[in-house]
């Protein structure tokens, strides 16, 4: 199976925070182009300006991937592929596909096969990624960061 098949999509914003805890500091050049330099790394990133909600492209994220790989910031495709994944214990925001009200709930497992069970007051349900936000993310497209 093709790695690249399993990137997921991205907000800009939570890339710029994987990058930035890195490390890594983003500025706009000439040209609509980001570039993330870090001081202490040979290679650098970049990209086509975006904003915070925008999606990074595929192949932007290949890229990414294999200038992290290559400077040794991430050991392989897996270990880059887990920053962007739910984990046990993240705080998230379930949109009830219904209502569309938006609840906290937290991650009581890691993702697998596009699902997360989440826990809300004592209960446990399983759901889709599709319907989960990292509180983290939601505060940073609200302006909090």
């Amino acid at each position: 199976m093709d790695r690249s098949n399993r990137l997921r999509r991205v907000p800009f914003k939570a890339l710029k925070r994987i990058l930035e805890s890195f490390g890594y500091a983003a500025r706009t050049i000439e040209g609509g182009r980001i570039v993330f330099t870090h001081p202490k790394r040979s290679l650098f990133i970049v990209l086509p300006e975006l904003q915070a909600d925008e999606t990074v492209r595929p192949i932007d994220l290949i890229s990414i991937r294999n200038t992290l790989i290559n400077d040794g910031v991430v050991r392989d495709d897996e270990e880059f592929e887990t920053l962007f994944r739910i984990k046990r214990g993240d705080q998230l925001i379930w949109t009830e596909p219904r209502t569309k009200r938006q609840i906290t709930v937290t991650a009581a497992s890691g993702e697998t096969d596009g699902m997360v069970i989440i826990k809300q007051k004592g209960i446990f349900s399983p759901c889709p990624l599709s319907q989960l936000a990292r509180v983290v993310d939601m505060e940073e497209a609200a302006g909090g960061r």
